[in-house]
Protein backbone atom coordinates (compact mmCIF):
# COMPACT_ATOMS: atom_id res chain seq x y z
CA UNK A 1 0.00 0.00 0.00
CA UNK A 2 1.15 3.32 -0.88
CA UNK A 3 1.59 6.46 2.02
CA UNK A 4 1.44 9.80 1.14
CA UNK A 5 2.06 12.84 3.22
CA UNK A 6 0.30 15.36 1.74
CA UNK A 7 2.88 18.62 1.35
CA UNK A 8 1.91 22.11 1.21
CA UNK A 9 -0.19 21.12 -1.95
CA UNK A 10 -1.21 17.91 -0.88
CA UNK A 11 -5.14 17.21 0.37
CA UNK A 12 -5.36 20.40 2.64
CA UNK A 13 -3.52 22.52 -0.10
CA UNK A 14 -5.69 21.39 -2.77
CA UNK A 15 -8.54 21.58 -1.28
CA UNK A 16 -7.61 25.29 -0.14
CA UNK A 17 -6.99 26.58 -3.41
CA UNK A 18 -10.02 24.57 -4.48
CA UNK A 19 -12.34 26.62 -2.64
CA UNK A 20 -9.79 29.72 -2.80
CA UNK A 21 -10.36 29.32 -6.61
CA UNK A 22 -13.78 31.70 -7.23
CA UNK A 23 -13.35 34.42 -10.35
CA UNK A 24 -12.60 36.88 -7.32
CA UNK A 25 -9.41 34.60 -5.88
CA UNK A 26 -8.34 34.30 -9.64
CA UNK A 27 -7.56 38.41 -9.85
CA UNK A 28 -5.27 38.11 -6.12
CA UNK A 29 -1.46 37.92 -6.26
CA UNK A 30 -1.89 34.49 -3.74
CA UNK A 31 -4.37 32.83 -6.97
CA UNK A 32 -3.67 29.20 -7.71
CA UNK A 33 -1.67 27.97 -11.07
CA UNK A 34 -4.28 26.35 -13.45
CA UNK A 35 -2.10 22.87 -12.74
CA UNK A 36 -2.49 23.24 -9.08
CA UNK A 37 -6.53 23.29 -9.99
CA UNK A 38 -6.49 21.00 -11.94
CA UNK A 39 -3.93 18.54 -11.00
CA UNK A 40 -4.19 17.77 -7.54
CA UNK A 41 -7.40 17.43 -6.87
CA UNK A 42 -7.47 14.28 -9.83
CA UNK A 43 -4.35 12.78 -7.96
CA UNK A 44 -5.52 12.52 -4.84
CA UNK A 45 -8.73 11.18 -6.14
CA UNK A 46 -6.82 8.51 -7.80
CA UNK A 47 -4.69 7.97 -4.89
CA UNK A 48 -8.09 7.66 -2.79
CA UNK A 49 -9.39 5.32 -5.75
CA UNK A 50 -6.21 2.73 -5.25
CA UNK A 51 -6.47 3.02 -1.74
CA UNK A 52 -3.10 4.22 -1.38
CA UNK A 53 -2.86 6.11 2.81
CA UNK A 54 -3.34 9.83 2.52
CA UNK A 55 -1.69 11.64 5.60
CA UNK A 56 -1.84 15.25 7.07
CA UNK A 57 -0.75 16.35 10.22
CA UNK A 58 -1.50 20.07 12.64
CA UNK A 59 1.30 21.43 10.28
CA UNK A 60 -0.44 21.09 6.82
CA UNK A 61 -3.58 23.03 9.06
CA UNK A 62 -1.69 25.65 9.67
CA UNK A 63 -0.68 26.54 6.52
CA UNK A 64 -4.29 25.48 4.71
CA UNK A 65 -5.47 28.11 7.32
CA UNK A 66 -2.73 30.91 6.59
CA UNK A 67 -3.51 29.92 2.52
CA UNK A 68 -7.50 30.65 2.55
CA UNK A 69 -7.42 33.69 5.23
CA UNK A 70 -4.66 35.56 2.99
CA UNK A 71 -6.92 34.74 0.12
CA UNK A 72 -9.89 35.76 1.73
CA UNK A 73 -8.29 38.89 2.74
CA UNK A 74 -7.02 39.87 -0.96
CA UNK A 75 -10.53 39.06 -2.07
CA UNK A 76 -12.09 41.42 0.51
CA UNK A 77 -9.35 43.99 0.53
CA UNK A 78 -10.12 44.56 -3.56
CA UNK A 79 -13.61 44.56 -2.85
CA UNK A 80 -13.67 47.35 0.18
CA UNK A 81 -11.41 49.27 -2.23
CA UNK A 82 -8.43 48.34 1.19
CA UNK A 83 -5.83 47.87 -0.76
CA UNK A 84 -2.84 48.49 2.82
CA UNK A 85 -5.30 45.96 4.90
CA UNK A 86 -3.34 44.19 7.23
CA UNK A 87 -3.72 40.74 8.57
CA UNK A 88 -4.37 41.38 12.30
CA UNK A 89 -6.77 44.30 11.00
CA UNK A 90 -8.95 41.79 8.69
CA UNK A 91 -8.86 39.65 11.68
CA UNK A 92 -10.23 42.13 14.62
CA UNK A 93 -11.98 44.75 12.63
CA UNK A 94 -13.97 42.89 10.18
CA UNK A 95 -16.20 40.34 12.08
CA UNK A 96 -18.43 39.43 9.51
CA UNK A 97 -15.04 37.92 7.34
CA UNK A 98 -13.47 36.98 10.02
CA UNK A 99 -16.61 33.93 10.57
CA UNK A 100 -16.56 33.41 6.91
CA UNK A 101 -13.07 32.84 7.28
CA UNK A 102 -12.97 30.23 10.50
CA UNK A 103 -16.29 28.35 8.71
CA UNK A 104 -14.09 27.84 5.58
CA UNK A 105 -10.96 26.63 7.34
CA UNK A 106 -13.06 24.90 9.51
CA UNK A 107 -15.04 23.02 6.64
CA UNK A 108 -11.57 22.87 4.33
CA UNK A 109 -10.36 20.72 7.67
CA UNK A 110 -13.14 18.09 8.11
CA UNK A 111 -12.90 17.58 3.88
CA UNK A 112 -9.29 17.06 4.53
CA UNK A 113 -9.57 14.39 7.59
CA UNK A 114 -12.45 12.73 5.83
CA UNK A 115 -9.84 11.74 2.87
CA UNK A 116 -6.65 11.35 5.30
CA UNK A 117 -5.58 10.04 8.75
CA UNK A 118 -3.47 12.34 11.10
CA UNK A 119 -0.43 12.22 11.95
CA UNK A 120 0.95 13.04 15.82
CA UNK A 121 3.49 15.17 15.74
CA UNK A 122 5.37 16.24 18.51
CA UNK A 123 7.75 19.13 18.95
CA UNK A 124 9.91 18.56 21.25
CA UNK A 125 13.80 18.82 22.28
CA UNK A 126 14.04 15.21 20.57
CA UNK A 127 12.15 16.52 16.97
CA UNK A 128 14.00 19.87 17.29
CA UNK A 129 17.64 18.25 17.37
CA UNK A 130 16.76 16.05 14.82
CA UNK A 131 15.08 18.53 12.50
CA UNK A 132 18.32 20.80 13.16
CA UNK A 133 20.92 17.57 12.27
CA UNK A 134 18.81 17.33 8.70
CA UNK A 135 18.69 21.04 8.29
CA UNK A 136 22.22 21.63 6.77
CA UNK A 137 21.75 19.03 3.75
CA UNK A 138 18.37 19.89 2.77
CA UNK A 139 17.49 22.74 0.78
CA UNK A 140 14.12 23.76 2.66
CA UNK A 141 13.09 26.66 5.19
CA UNK A 142 12.11 26.08 8.59
CA UNK A 143 8.32 25.18 8.04
CA UNK A 144 9.31 22.59 5.10
CA UNK A 145 11.89 21.24 8.01
CA UNK A 146 9.63 20.54 10.19
CA UNK A 147 7.40 18.54 7.60
CA UNK A 148 10.03 16.47 6.28
CA UNK A 149 11.73 15.38 9.80
CA UNK A 150 8.01 14.71 10.80
CA UNK A 151 7.69 12.37 7.37
CA UNK A 152 11.06 10.83 7.80
CA UNK A 153 10.58 10.24 11.69
CA UNK A 154 7.38 8.62 10.36
CA UNK A 155 8.53 6.46 7.43
CA UNK A 156 6.72 8.41 5.05
CA UNK A 157 8.87 8.35 2.17
CA UNK A 158 5.89 9.88 -0.79
CA UNK A 159 5.12 13.58 -0.50
CA UNK A 160 2.26 14.86 -3.51
CA UNK A 161 3.46 18.70 -3.11
CA UNK A 162 3.69 21.48 -5.42
CA UNK A 163 7.21 22.45 -3.75
CA UNK A 164 10.14 21.31 -5.34
CA UNK A 165 12.51 21.90 -2.06
CA UNK A 166 11.52 18.74 -1.20
CA UNK A 167 13.20 17.04 -3.89
CA UNK A 168 16.56 17.95 -1.92
CA UNK A 169 15.09 15.95 0.68
CA UNK A 170 17.20 12.21 0.74
CA UNK A 171 14.92 10.05 1.46
CA UNK A 172 11.77 11.71 0.36
CA UNK A 173 10.39 11.04 -3.44
CA UNK A 174 8.08 13.56 -4.44
CA UNK A 175 4.97 13.58 -6.32
CA UNK A 176 4.52 16.81 -8.38
CA UNK A 177 2.62 18.54 -11.24
CA UNK A 178 4.86 21.87 -11.10
CA UNK A 179 6.21 22.59 -14.14
CA UNK A 180 9.43 24.38 -12.54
Amino acid sequence: MLSYHCGNLGVGGYLARKLCAGPLASQTPSAPLSHQLSDYPNYIQKAISVKAALNCCALNFSELAHNIESAEREIYANLANRPTLKPKEFRHDCPSQRRKVVSTINETWSDVLAVSTMLSLTLDTVFMQSALSLFPSVGVDGYDLFMAEMALSQGITQIVTDDGDYASVSGITVFTSNPI
